[in-house]
């Protein structure tokens, strides 16, 4: 996550098409790219290890569409759409330049954010040939759950902040980090889990609030404004001294990134989106459970039991930490409780059926699991989204077991 993150649709564009064609682009392909119908999207996102990932869609010249991933300073052999080489520097926080080596061409280009979205220049080397394109940030999701992934220069900040604290303390709570956002008509509501008590409040856009993180030692007056789609400045000043700090948040797809300045620092921290998964839920909707439960081996009454029993049955979820989920159900058929680890297998005994194996893994708004149930294996497909989560199950790989179900929030 960096301030490059985020969903771009061009706009406008100049001479795109003949620096193209002296790149080695054909004719066809100029043209389907150049047709008003054609929607062209770029989504960049800098990863934890430092590359970044762009993916480019054409809405009417799918053949055109690539997704690639490339370490900063390093040469990177491209394949798809054509075959290329590339290079990408970064010259500053909000500007990179890419150098595309393509059957004996060279294209230059220079990208750079900013707070409407993004402009591409462009040069063809060899030649007269020169481009522009702009592109505008569409809004992204910023409703969901994130869970703390890296940081960089934060350390400095936090003893600035919170004198008291060693830094070695420090280490241990960033892992454990993680904040839950609600997007509203004209502000945002924030659960903040900063390692100490979790931390609910709504704040309106432009409108000073007072602020208190005790055991941050932190305790001033605040206000936050969209800077752009997706982008806020909370700008704050310390009641104690009055030294004004500011931290700007940039939310996508796939998660945060938080850039912090204080005192002369400035730290950046990197939150990754997950599954919104905390609540009760109970089961509204279903279909093709008697495949679901035949292909397991339950048939007669029991089936029956189980299905009739639906209607009264409810499972609580909630995160003890980021990676760790405790889930507690009155199902008969399922233990009271359940402790999972993200991405650790771990075993649960199901009354009636004896011990099973389990392993759950989650990406941005979808949580995977799969059960080891009496020799047959479960894949279980959970979509978060709102207030509902869509459910598929399939036993063995056969579609014929498949159910799909609908789970609503209480």
């Amino acid at each position: 996550m960096g301030k490059f993150d985020g969903n771009f649709v061009m706009e406008s564009q100049e001479n795109l098409g003949p620096s193209m064609l002296a790149l080695g682009l054909t004719e066809e392909m100029c043209k389907k790219m150049l047709d008003p119908k054609n929607v062209i999207s770029v989504k960049l996102s800098q990863n934890s290890d430092g590359s970044l990932t762009t993916i480019g869609e054409h809405s009417m010249a799918t053949e055109l569409n690539s997704t690639t991933t490339v370490k900063i300073g390093e040469r990177t052999e491209i394949q798809k759409p054509f075959s290329y080489f590339v290079t990408v520097t970064k010259k500053d926080d909000n500007t990179y330049e890419s150098r595309m080596e393509m059957a004996g061409k060279v294209m230059v280009t220079e990208s750079v954010v900013h707070n409407y979205g993004m402009s591409v220049m462009g040069t063809v080397e060899g030649t007269a040939m020169s481009f522009r394109e702009e592109f505008k940030r569409v809004s992204p999701k910023v409703t969901g759950f994130y869970v703390f992934e890296s940081e960089t220069g934060l350390g400095p900040i936090v003893k600035m902040m919170a004198p008291q604290m060693d830094l070695a303390d420090w280490d241990k709570i960033k892992s454990s980090m993680a904040l839950g956002v609600i997007e509203k008509s004209d502000g945002l509501c924030l659960d903040e889990r900063f390692g100490g008590p979790k931390k609910v409040y709504t704040f309106k856009f432009d409108e000073e609030i007072d602020y208190c993180q005790a055991d941050w030692n932190v305790d001033d007056k605040r206000i936050t404004t969209i800077i752009g789609p997706g982008c806020y400045k909370t700008v704050a000043k310390p009641k104690k001294d009055g030294k004004v700090w500011e931290y700007t948040s940039t939310f996508n797809d796939f998660g945060a990134s938080f850039i912090t300045k204080m005192g002369g620092l400035e730290g950046t921290e990197f939150y990754k989106r997950v599954p919104d998964v905390e609540g009760t839920w109970r089961m509204v909707s279903q279909t093709g459970m008697e495949n679901y439960l035949e292909a397991l081996g339950i048939t007669g009454t029991q089936k029956t039991e189980m299905i009739a029993k639906t209607a009264s049955e409810y499972f609580t979820m909630e995160r003890m930490t980021p990676c760790k989920i405790r889930t507690l159900s009155n199902s008969s058929w399922l233990p009271s409780e359940v402790v999972g680890k993200i991405g650790e297998p771990f075993t649960m005994d199901m009354p009636g059926f004896g011990s099973v194996e389990c392993i759950t893994t989650e990406l941005k708004d979808t949580m995977l699991n799969v059960m080891k149930f009496q020799g047959k294996t479960i894949a279980i497909t959970e979509k978060f989204t709102g207030e509902f989560m869509v459910a598929e199950y399939v036993v063995d790989g056969s579609k014929a077991s498949t159910m799909k179900a609908i789970f609503a929030r209480d």
